[in-house]
């Protein structure tokens, strides 16, 4: 079925059909002028947004459609996730090339819904336009824009701001595995065997650390907290900046897969410049009190997320990443900046 057959509201429809119907606190989603969601005295509201282009972002041919809109989803969300809140909705915008087809385009933001119903949050709305230009050129294949909103206690909101001088450094999960994933797909094809599925995994369906908000925002145990989307130096380094603090971190603390280790030494790759500058591993850096750390490393150890301690917060500025005597490393890669990557 061709796009001049389904037109703009058609797939609008088609999307409405997908988003399916509104969950709480979303009252009224795709077919009015704006959505409606039911707020409440005690909490606070969040709102994030996240792009991804063709071929900046993304690449067809890595992965399917599917696992491109859940991506997209992913994305947003985890920017909830790290200020410690609760998803209510999303919204998807898309800017859609002549090379995509409806079908696609309903897998796409079928791949988004079904990734927020996980974490029980309705796709609310959006907007659809065409890429193609009046003179018909086209630059953009597809445009994605995923906003995300969320609410928190507004006695438990997470800001990079509030990170302290004794605060331990913490992460979740494993870095750099996306990076990998992303090394494998650029080298040789017969580098890409089914022994390194689970970096492909993380980079085609990375998930955003939605359950780790919700067992540490009870606890009350978390000072500053931001995800890690840009690289482990970059992401450190705005919590640093905003807090006031320098963090300095243990090179041999930084926790890794161990099939990372395997393709690094199989593309002849230094596997810290992923784990510190490789970004899109959605995984939480945060700080908190020394006296809190075992606390929250066990709460979330019950639902198999592993809490590194990979460093500490002191008095200064900027972020040192350390080697085993306590020295500061030299690195060239620092993390992902769109206007000088």
């Amino acid at each position: 079925m061709d796009w001049s057959h389904v037109g703009e509201f058609g797939l609008i429809e088609r999307i409405r059909h997908i988003a399916g119907s509104p969950r709480p606190p979303l009252i009224t989603g795709i077919g009015d002028d704006a959505a409606v969601l039911s707020p409440t005295s005690t909490t606070l509201a969040l709102v994030s947004t996240d792009a991804m282009v063709e071929g900046r972002h993304f690449l067809r041919a890595w992965m399917t459609p599917a696992q491109i809109g859940a991506r997209a989803a992913t994305a947003a969300l985890s920017d909830i996730a790290a200020m410690g809140g609760t998803p209510t909705a999303l919204l998807c915008s898309l800017c859609i090339g002549p090379d995509w087809t409806v079908a696609e385009i309903e897998e796409l933001v079928q791949g988004a819904s079904d990734l927020g119903r996980r974490f029980e949050v309705s796709l609310a709305g959006g907007d659809v336009v065409t890429a193609d230009a009046r003179d018909g050129r086209c630059n953009v294949p597809l445009m994605i824009d995923m906003v995300a909103l969320g609410q928190v206690q507004s006695d438990r909101v997470w800001l990079r701001s509030a990170a302290q001088a004794g605060d331990r450094v913490l992460v979740t999960g494993t870095l750099g595995d996306a990076a990998a994933a992303i090394a494998l797909h650029t080298a040789s094809s017969c580098h890409r065997q089914n022994r390194f599925g689970s970096l492909q995994i993380r980079l085609t369906s990375p998930i955003p650390r939605l359950d780790v908000s919700a067992l540490l925002g009870p606890l009350d145990s978390i000072h500053a907290a931001i995800d890690i989307s840009d690289g482990l130096l970059q992401d450190a380094g705005h919590v640093a900046a905003a807090s006031g603090v320098r963090l300095q971190l243990r090179a041999a603390t930084i926790p890794v897969n161990r099939q990372l280790l395997d393709c690094a030494t199989l593309l002849g790759a230094d596997p810290l410049d992923w784990a510190v500058a490789g970004g899109e591993d959605y995984e939480l850096l945060l700080t908190a009190p020394p006296e809190k750390v075992p606390k929250m490393q066990d709460v979330l150890r019950e639902i198999g997320v592993p809490l590194t301690d990979i460093g500490e917060a002191v008095e200064g500025e900027g972020v040192a990443l350390l080697d085993g005597d306590g020295a500061e490393m030299k690195t060239s890669k620092c993390g992902w900046d769109h206007f000088r990557a």
